[in-house]
């Protein structure tokens, strides 16, 4: 499908990209017709590209190329937020950026609250972005207490997203600038707060491989445990409890931790009679397969777990990842060894870096000096 621009009588196609047959096209709307499918993301690169020659021939009046007369630009179409999201987020899947574009839908439920059903893109403007931001403040977290608050890093997650969109929409010619961000001139992106986490010292750790295997467990709980476990000791996602490889390299056997974007693997090594080889020969041995895709249900075997292990902590999922990270550096391992082993920033390292050092304090504290 082209779009075609007559100019005194002189017409240039524009392709679209968007192929469909002759009788899915609604000519009185301007649109393809609902009832196929993927019609929402066809009508969005349709309107994406109409806003593009839109913003060509406005250029063009601006340098006195054309008379207003002789451009007749249409009026920009509206184009709807939410169903713009989704033409993004499935971008976004595309690319293997599922738990990312599945973090960002969860966003939008806050947005119609604030906004309604019908929001367009063109709507939100600063203005708008710091009523948004006002309402989020005294918004209330639905998942915890009633009287509880959404955190600041909720905010901040909502305004990245938006962030995302709005920047997509920017270099599709959707709207002219992307309304968030000072050096734009827009609005102020919140703060991040770096909010230090619990993690579990290599005592703790070992109390949880004691538990291992333990007549006293259910089978999914010495699951749970096993593979929270892994995590401990190598890094991993939850997201890759399901999914890591154990691979036979030239100096022994190693764990696939990750995928780097470049495609190149990142490898843990496993020592023999480690700490992580030890878990993974019990996963072996009791043939166990992770097919949780919810932290919910795992977080909850975590906290029995770690009560029973003795751990006056609030463990989770995510504890194993700070745990792996602050040992790895405890240990002596580089910040950049350890950056490349999780997969995160040297920004990120220094806040498991600073931990490392109020332990150390701490101990000496305790302990004081030799």
């Amino acid at each position: 499908m082209s779009i075609c621009v007559n100019i005194q009588r002189k017409r240039s196609y524009h392709s679209t990209g968007v192929v469909v047959n002759k009788n899915d096209w609604d000519a009185a709307k301007g649109k393809v017709k609902g009832t196929i499918r993927n019609a929402q993301s066809y009508n969005v690169t349709i309107g994406n590209k109409l806003s593009m020659l839109e913003r060509e021939l406005l250029a063009a009046v601006d340098r006195g190329d054309l008379s207003l007369k002789i451009a007749k630009v249409a009026t920009r179409p509206s184009v709807s937020f939410y169903r713009y999201c989704e033409s993004v987020f499935r971008e976004m899947e595309l690319k293997k950026q599922g738990t990312t574009a599945t973090r960002y839908r969860n966003n939008l439920p806050s947005i119609k609250a604030y906004a309604g059903d019908e929001l367009n893109i063109a709507d939100i403007d600063k203005d708008w972005l710091k009523g948004y931001e006002d309402y989020c403040r005294t918004e209330k977290n639905a998942r915890r207490s009633k009287e509880e608050l959404i955190s600041q890093n909720t905010i901040w997650s909502r305004f990245k997203m938006l962030r995302k969109v709005l920047l997509h929409a920017q270099e599709a010619g959707i709207i002219d600038t992307c309304p968030i961000g000072k050096k734009r001139g827009g609005h102020a992106m919140p703060v991040f707060e770096q909010v230090p986490k619990d993690y579990l010292t290599l005592d703790e750790v070992d109390k949880l491989l004691e538990l291992m295997g333990g007549e006293g467990l259910t089978e999914h709980e010495d699951m749970v445990l096993s593979y929270f476990l892994v995590e401990c000791t190598s890094g991993i996602r939850h997201s890759d409890w399901s999914r890591f490889k154990i691979e036979k390299l030239v100096d022994g056997e190693a764990l696939r931790v990750r995928a780097k974007k470049t495609g190149e693997p990142v490898y843990v090594p496993i020592g023999p009679g480690s700490r992580l080889d030890r878990v993974l020969t019990h996963i072996r041995e009791k043939e166990y397969q992770y097919t949780l895709t919810e932290s919910a249900a795992a977080n909850k075997t975590l906290k029995i777990l770690a009560k029973v292990a003795g751990i006056g902590k609030a463990v989770t999922t995510h504890t194993g990842r700070h745990t792996a990270a602050t040992l790895f550096l405890e240990k002596g391992f580089s910040r950049e060894s350890v950056a490349e082993i999780l997969g995160i920033s040297i920004k990120v390292v220094d806040t498991y870096a600073k931990t490392t050092r109020q332990k150390l304090r701490n101990d000496f504290s305790r302990y004081g000096g030799l």
